[in-house]
């Protein structure tokens, strides 16, 4: 028996074994954000990202999950890099593999959080946020700096 559920696929199998999987309407046509698109690699990153934890939390097994990250990786084929899907892969499951609990502890005052918003153009943009974030990191420590475009 099969029937979706809030994008959940939930399958029973003959032997009463539920599975549950990413459920896409008859009329999804795969269309996502294009690569070329004028906007910041963070949005790009960002969708594969959620499209990889969408089939994180909804895959009840690992079989369920590797298919689904193939149909990912086929479906921004069109358009994405190969590599640059794979490193959003690989960055994703390493962080929910990893031990983040071994960190040690950070001493001293909380620092200051500071955000700047610029307008988007392109990858002067881009490196002009990642020159203020290097700059500020070397001249105000105290300062946890925070660009957005």
């Amino acid at each position: 028996m099969i029937s979706p559920f809030l994008d959940v696929l939930v399958t029973r199998s003959d032997s009463g074994a539920i599975s549950t999987s990413v459920f896409r309407k008859p009329t999804f046509s795969g269309l996502y954000l294009n690569w070329n698109s004028f906007v910041p690699k963070k949005y790009k990153r960002g969708l594969v990202f959620c499209l990889i934890n969408r089939a994180w939390r909804l895959c009840s097994s690992n079989i369920i999950f590797h298919e689904e990250l193939v149909f990912v990786k086929n479906t921004l084929a069109n358009g994405y890099p190969g590599n640059f899907i794979e490193s959003c892969i690989n960055r994703f499951l390493s962080s929910k593999f990893t031990n983040t609990s071994e960190q040690p502890p950070v001493y001293g005052p909380d620092k200051k959080r500071v955000t700047l918003c610029l307008p988007y153009r392109g990858c002067a943009s881009e490196k002009v946020s990642r020159q203020l974030h290097r700059l500020i990191g070397k001249v105000a420590p105290w300062i946890s700096f925070q660009a957005h475009m």
